[in-house]
This record gives C-alpha cells, structure tokens and sequence, in this order.
C-alpha cells in the first residue's frame, strides 16, 4: 500500500486477505503528515524512539524490579516463560512468587530470577519490593484470592502492572474492579478474554478497543494479527511485526513478561505494550528463520529476543 496503511486491512477478518503490509513511501510534505489524526501503523522508527537506552555507567538498579506472579500446579511453564520474558527484554532485577508446590520447578529454570514460594497469593501483597512493576496471571488459575490480589494492588498509589491471562478472567468476574485501574496498568488479553472481560462478543477490534476505553483508565494490548494497543487519551496503535507461527499457547506469557520488563526500565503502559508487542513479534519472526509456522515454540522466541533488539541498533 502507498503512503499509509488503511485501517480496513487491520479489523475483523481483514489479516487473512490481506496477509503483511508493507508501505511504500510518497513524498508527502511534512506540514501535511502534522496535522493527520488516526491511528498508528508502529513500526521500526517509532521502536526506535522508544527503546531504552544504557549509559556505560549503567547498574542493574536503573532498569527497574520486575515481580511475577504466577504459575501453578501444572502451569508452572507460564511462570517460566513470563520471568524469561521480563529478563531478556531488560529488567535490571526479576522476582517471582510462585505457590510452594512448584517453586523448585520454576526456581530449577530460572537462575537469573529469585523465586519465592508462597502458600497463598494474599501473601504476595506484603512483600512486594518498592517501585516495583508486578506481571501477574500467566497460569496463575482463577479464585476469589487472585481478585482481590489485584483488587488490594489497584489501590495502592503508584501500582505499576501488567494483567494477563488469569488476571484477566479474575477482573471480568469482578468488573466493577476495572474502574480502579489506574493508567498504569497494563491490560494484554486474547480475543477470548477480551469477549469475557466486555462480557459480549467483541466484533471490530477497534471499537471494542474504544469501549474498553469508556470503562477503565489502564492501556490495552488486543492480541491478534496486527495487535492493537490503546488508552483513553492515546493513540491507537497497530503493530506491524509477528506471523502465524505464534498462535501457540505460551506466547502470551512471554509477551506480558516482556512488557512488564520495558515498564521497569521506565516506559509508560501504553508505550510498553506498543514496543513490547513490536519486539515480541519481531523475536517471533526472527525465529521463524529455520523453523515452521507448525513448530515454532515460545523457547525459540525468547532466544530471538537478543537479536530483535539489534534490529533495531
């Protein structure tokens, strides 16, 4: 497409004709592109203006603390692949409460992290270190105990997070709860869990992303082919990385990972979640070079982060 995509190739069923866009560019002049208004097509150039960047200087205290909660008996990977996720996108430090049951698994996995046991998630509110941005959800299940986890964090004045997964499902049991996020919150939920968190089919993305908007202050990252991410107040935002060998399951708790990384070193919500879904993606179509859309796994995404970030040097 010439000069700009066109949002009719992002929406409903639009990706499966459409496939990847590529702009071609025309000589459009600059006090024209000022005055445009409407949504984003995020590409290398605005990844580029958001990336953080390390001072020779630089200690692992300037890139932020990123807790985990998450996992359980049986989803133990998603604990694993959200810490992995927070770790290779930057996080100067990652902590992560796990139940007690599969803390040796997780804490085996993981040697970067520091993985502490609990026997109720209640617990995590207590010890949750300073400044800290909490990932929460990736197999975590779903009980009264997770929501009034996030009901308690949500209060707190200067709470930092991103809900995915199970989170997710708790808040759509508890919706009046979605009013209490702040704009710091960070929302990453699949079609499925966006059809339960509005309570309705969702049809046009983007319009679900705008009422979403009328209901809670937090950012919004609506995966799918061409993820969108959006905030009352923001841009809507269109990613334009990431292919059809991730629509596996494990995928999604990297990418809430990652974003909850960019968050500590600094980013806003809705900024993290348009360069967390831009590298996520990017990771993902790097690490499809020697493997198949049928067989490409979160393991080889996460060590596609390394080079996904050099795309971008």
């Amino acid at each position: 497409t010439c000069g700009f995509p066109k949002i009719g190739m992002f929406d409903a069923s639009a990706p499966g004709y459409v496939g990847r866009v590529r702009v071609a560019p025309l000589s459009i002049p600059d006090d024209a592109l000022a005055v445009l208004e409407g949504p984003e097509f995020f590409t290398d150039a605005e990844a580029r203006r958001l990336l953080p960047r390390r001072a020779w200087s630089a200690h692992k205290g300037h890139f932020g603390h990123v807790v985990v909660i998450a996992g359980n008996v049986g989803t133990s990977g998603a604990a694993v692949m959200a810490i992995e996720g927070a770790l290779h996108a930057g996080a100067g430090l990652v902590t992560a409460f796990v139940p007690e049951a599969v803390q040796p698994i997780v804490a085996s996995c993981v040697m970067e992290a520091m993985v502490r046991p609990y026997r109720d998630v209640s617990e995590c509110v207590g010890q949750l270190p300073e400044g800290a941005v909490c990932v929460i959800g990736p197999g975590l299940g779903v009980t009264d105990k997770v929501a009034a986890l996030l009901g308690a964090l949500a209060e707190g004045p200067a709470s930092r997070m991103v809900l995915d997964a199970d989170a997710i499902t708790a808040l759509a049991r508890e919706r009046s709860l979605l009013r209490c996020l702040n704009a710091s919150t960070l929302l990453t939920p699949h079609p499925g869990e966006m059809r339960r968190l509005m309570g309705k089919e969702i049809g046009e993305r983007v319009k679900a992303c705008a009422e979403f908007s009328d209901l809670s202050r937090a950012a919004l990252l609506l995966k799918g082919a061409y993820t969108i991410v959006s905030q009352s107040g923001r841009t809507t935002s269109f990613n334009s990385t990431g292919n059809p060998g991730m629509a596996t399951g494990g995928m999604g708790d990297v990418l809430a990972g990652i974003c909850g990384g960019l968050m500590a070193q600094g980013l806003d919500a809705h900024d993290a979640g348009r360069l967390g879904a831009f590298l996520h993606g990017r990771a993902g179509d790097l690490a499809l070079r020697g493997q198949s859309h049928q067989s490409l796994l979160p393991r080889h995404l996460i060590e596609a982060m390394g080079p996904a970030f050099c795309s971008l040097a």
